[in-house]
């Protein structure tokens, strides 16, 4: 009887929303236990959402882009938004961080030299403009089984992809439904579906393929979504890859005249910064 209810106040402990705990005046951590990360909240399956609107970067925040930080994704979660895209970079020592590029964001965000890439303890102690709170990739993960449970997040890095997919693999076991993963040539495709991951965007901002080549691809592999600029939306693309049941997302939308450009039936939906109210888009 003893060792049942200790089970079972484990399992409450568990379920038990963290705070925010702030490490010094410029960022904080999570309490949790270590290990504890798992798919156990069941968020909707992605798929099954009628209409989905990303959150650039965590989403925009006081007339301000790029941001990626707790403060961002909060307001954004609290808008409705489910599937949030962020930025990943490494520090020195290896560790994910939520940030577009140590080249640009280091000055822009911190105010520190620019290229520079600093360790984890670096990062954490800056001090973030606006008196926002930067993150790391464990921060967001907590955040995600504690206080965003419905949250899918969508990764992008400029970095070593294959090295952020083997770090979620080895850090998160039981997560890869949460991640969607976004990769940027069929090679990364295969190593990310390889790993077990069931949602996966191939991004084609940076990709030498032909609309033809794409379309191949996606017939042969399970591809869950195709994000690209407007302008490759012609000659019956979106609609070849939505018989395919491959979504399609426009990416990076903040007007409401190129929001209304895209709101239309090939559409899955669009990235932004700045749509923030989604009262009727859905």
């Amino acid at each position: 009887m003893k060792s049942i209810i200790t089970i079972v106040l484990a399992v409450n402990l568990m379920f038990q929303p963290l705070t925010a705990m702030p490490v010094n005046e410029h960022s904080f951590i999570y309490t949790h236990a270590p290990g504890l990360f798992t798919d156990y909240t069941r968020p909707p399956k992605v798929r099954e959402m009628e209409k989905a609107y990303v959150a650039h970067a965590g989403g925009g925040l006081l007339d301000m882009t790029g941001l990626n930080c707790y403060e961002a994704v909060k307001e954004s979660y609290s808008k409705g938004f489910r599937l949030i895209e962020m930025d990943v970079a490494f520090t020195s020592d290896g560790v994910p961080i939520m940030m577009h590029s140590w080249d640009g964001d280091g000055a822009r965000l911190f105010g520190k030299e620019k290229g520079v890439v600093y360790s984890l303890d670096e990062f954490k102690s800056f001090e973030m403009i606006g008196s926002l709170h930067q993150m790391t990739l464990d921060d967001v993960v907590t955040a995600m089984c504690f206080e965003f449970p419905k949250m899918y997040l969508i990764t992008d890095t400029k970095e070593d992809n294959y090295r952020l997919i083997d770090y979620i693999k080895e850090h998160y076991p039981g997560m890869e439904g949460r991640f969607i993963v976004q990769v940027y040539d069929r090679d990364e495709y295969e190593y990310a579906a390889s790993k077990g991951f069931p949602n996966i965007i191939y991004t084609l901002y940076r990709t030498e393929d032909t609309k033809e080549q794409v379309l191949d691809f996606c017939k042969d592999h399970k591809v869950f979504a195709i994000t690209t600029y407007a302008d490759w939306m012609d000659e019956g693309f979106p609609e070849k890859l939505r018989e395919m049941g491959v979504y399609t997302y426009i990416h990076t939308i903040n007007s409401e005249e190129a929001y209304r450009i895209t709101k239309d039936h090939r559409y899955r939906g669009v990235y932004t910064d700045s749509l923030f109210d989604l009262e009727g888009l859905l």
